[in-house]
């Protein structure tokens, strides 16, 4: 059964049952093919057999949040590493430095604003951004001639930071640092692949030097024309044939600058003549009889950005563990790191779209509700999702709200901020669920109890919690947002719907206040979680009392069970006035639902439990994995945080503003918010007195 879409790609050693995983395939790919190196499966993919889920698979997803300031951000290289940053849910910190020239200037990356300061500022603000995050690390991507200044200014503050500018003085720049003890990452090559080349090229010069004595060497780089020094990774490719007897000096290669050239010589693509790296090397023997080629050639950026985030990552779990070793290369991060771009991420064709619309509508064009629902058409289609499986009148609905209803001023910050901020979410969610499973069993006693937490199906009388972060539960929500969850099968596994469409579409179909001002609680949600992301958790809990006694467990209980037991009642206070939600810190909340969890929420109901859902968006998440309950069952929830304000009941429910929540956090980040969900009795009236009744609301309190 699939929960969820996404079609993240991922190897298939890194699922394993008990766990939990949903990844789609790509653009019209509807068969699952399970290959010997890497499979395509659908993302939450959920069933109610022993489910999958994602294992341990990077040490990026160890470090969700870290923070990481790109300084270099106005050029190329710098904008590809915070792309990829964003990407993997790291922390960007919006400020940068550049020359006199440059301060003053913003500059806009994946709907980033990052301030640039010129050299006066500098120490200041990065010595106040240290204090403020001292988990900070800074990557460096400027020039040549700014390393070893830039270098001197990080030792001195104390920030450790990762050097993927080439060039500059690289002997006083390892002397700086090593004379600092300040933790670094420096490297001529961030693509781990090429690193990997290089590697292999040290073993062989260590292991046979001289094994090319007498061959002669001719060497060609080509780069982008605003290069300005000989490739670091020629230069220690060089290195290596020098160790094995061949003599050649750093002035004998042949730097290609020339676009003609690279097109017409070296073969380098039109489209990337702005960003690429071409490496040849042709040995030949003495007497001209024997000769060995070397080529790699990288087209874009994307190969460094994303070895550069591993870096930082890795430097990051250095800091933390106080290792001994202070400098380290990108050879260092490769024996410790798997690689992130195997383990789980979006299709292309999803990223790129996410990526347009986290730019904003100038970039994007998506300025309206009816090309929002275009866009979302168009991801579905991508994940192999129809559209036409969705309410006939979402597109309606969409259209309705965001166009009309809506004012103006508020569409315009909607689509300008919030649509890209959630699509930026969406863009981390690969590494949200990455760090969420990789922690989920050491949440409670740190796993010596063997309890197991991660996201995945709690069926039908199965016991069992799962722990999510508000900020995975954000981007959950921002998928139902974007319809992005298969919902073939949801009904035959007793699972409710999780997607927005009928909301929206319900809207459309037969318009009333109370299902538009709905709707405005859960948009007021985003605008609150994009203007600042919550860090606490939230716990979901399917409790089951077993319908055969035992000695070893309480089981359902009888009428016996009651007027036979001596243990007496805990203490209890009754309130005969105000609301459930409004009551003091640590109170369990009943939840009047139906056998489905969130009843009709997502529909037209707008009663006790949907108002509850309205208010506290993130108990919406729950209806994802937790099929309808039997008598025997109940759903705890503890943590949800209040976003909204509101007033009426059912057809007179209007949304009344913010909510700011001030309950006190448990130990486990948690809301001391108890909301217990239980199937109440349709219209019992006075038969929910009658023995039976009695006894099947009693064990919820069990």
């Amino acid at each position: 059964m699939q929960i969820m879409a996404f079609a993240l790609k991922v190897p298939t050693n890194i699922f394993r049952q008990e766990n939990l995983a949903s990844l789609s395939g790509g653009r019209r790919r509807t068969s699952v093919t399970l290959g010997k190196q890497r499979s395509l499966i659908p993302l939450l993919c959920m069933s109610n057999t022993p489910t999958q889920c994602l294992e341990k698979t990077s040490t990026g997803s160890q470090n969700m949040g870290l923070p990481i300031l790109v300084n270099g951000c106005t050029g190329k290289m710098g904008k590809a590493v915070i792309e990829a940053a964003v990407s993997a849910g790291l922390h960007l910190i919006p400020f940068s430095f550049s020359s006199a020239e440059e301060s003053g200037k913003t500059v806009q990356v994946c709907g980033k604003e990052i301030q640039v300061h010129g050299p006066s500022e500098r120490e200041s603000i990065l010595s106040s951004v240290f204090d403020e995050y001292p988990d900070l690390i800074v990557v460096d991507y400027t020039v040549p001639a700014a390393v070893n200044d830039n270098a001197n200014l990080y030792c001195k503050i104390g920030v450790p930071f990762v050097m993927g500018t080439t060039g500059g003085d690289r002997e006083q720049l390892y002397k700086t640092v090593g004379e600092s003890k300040v933790y670094a990452v420096i490297s001529p090559q961030m693509g781990k692949q090429v690193v990997a080349f290089l590697a292999a090229m040290e073993i062989m010069a260590e292991q046979f030097p001289g094994a090319f004595s007498g061959y002669s060497l001719q060497v060609m780089e080509s780069h982008q024309a605003g290069k300005l020094d000989t490739s670091g990774t020629a230069k220690a490719v060089i290195s290596c044939f020098q160790k094995l007897g061949v003599s050649f000096e750093m002035d004998q290669v042949q730097n290609i600058r020339d676009p003609k050239q690279q097109i017409e010589m070296v073969g380098v693509p039109e489209e990337y003549l702005a960003g690429h790296a071409f490496h040849m090397y042709h040995l030949t023997s003495p007497d001209q009889t024997v000769s060995f080629e070397f080529q790699h050639n990288v087209c874009g950026r994307s190969i460094y950005a994303e070895g550069t985030v591993d870096a930082a990552i890795f430097l990051a779990k250095k800091v933390q563990s106080k290792a001994d070793k202070r400098i380290y290369n990108m050879i260092d991060v490769l024996r410790e790191v798997v690689l992130r771009s195997s383990s789980v991420f979006w299709p292309p064709q999803v990223v790129e779209a996410l990526k347009a619309l986290s730019g904003g509508p100038h970039h994007s064009k998506v300025d309206s509700g009816e090309v929002l629902f275009v866009a979302i058409s168009d991801l579905r289609h991508s994940l192999s999702l129809s559209s036409h499986r969705l309410a006939s009148s979402a597109a309606d609905g969409y259209a309705l709200f965001f166009d009309q209803l809506m004012l103006r001023a508020e569409s315009a910050k909607w689509f300008g901020e919030v649509v890209p901020a959630l699509a930026t979410l969406l863009l981390q969610l690969p590494s949200l669920l990455e760090t969420h499973y990789q922690n989920a069993d050491g949440l409670v006693n740190g796993g010596r109890d063997g309890v197991k937490t991660g996201l995945r199906i709690l069926g039908p009388q199965e016991a069992g919690i799962v722990f999510l972060s508000q900020e995975l539960i954000g981007a959950i929500l921002a998928c139902s947002f974007f319809c992005l969850f298969p919902i073939t099968n949801r009904g035959a596994k007793h699972l409710p719907t999780i997607n927005f469409d009928h909301l929206f579409a319900g809207l459309y179909d037969s318009y009333s206040e109370t299902l538009e001002n709905k709707i405005k609680c859960i948009i007021h949600y985003f605008e609150r979680i994009c203007s600042s992301m919550p860090v606490g958790f939230v716990s979901f809990e399917r409790k089951v009392l077993p319908l055969e006694s035992s000695s070893l467990q309480v089981s359902y209980p009888k009428a016996d069970f009651w007027s036979e037991s001596v243990v007496p009642l805990c203490h209890f206070q009754v309130y005969s006035s105000g609301l459930i939600e409004d009551q003091s810190s640590g109170a369990l909340e009943v939840d009047f639902a139906n056998k489905y969890l969130g009843g009709g929420a997502l529909h037209r109901g707008c009663v006790q439990e949907e108002i509850r859902f309205m208010i506290n968006p993130e108990l919406i998440a729950g209806m994802l994995f937790l099929p309808s309950m039997s008598d025997n069952e109940a759903i705890e929830i503890i943590g949800t945080e209040r976003f909204s304000n509101y007033k009426g009941y059912a057809s007179t429910f209007r949304f009344a503003g913010d909510y700011v929540d001030e309950r006190e956090v448990d130990f486990m980040g948690r809301r001391k918010t108890r909301i217990i969900a239980i199937d109440a009795l349709c219209s019992p009236r006075m038969r929910q007195y009658k023995l039976d009744f009695l006894l099947r609301y009693a064990k919820f309190f069990l």
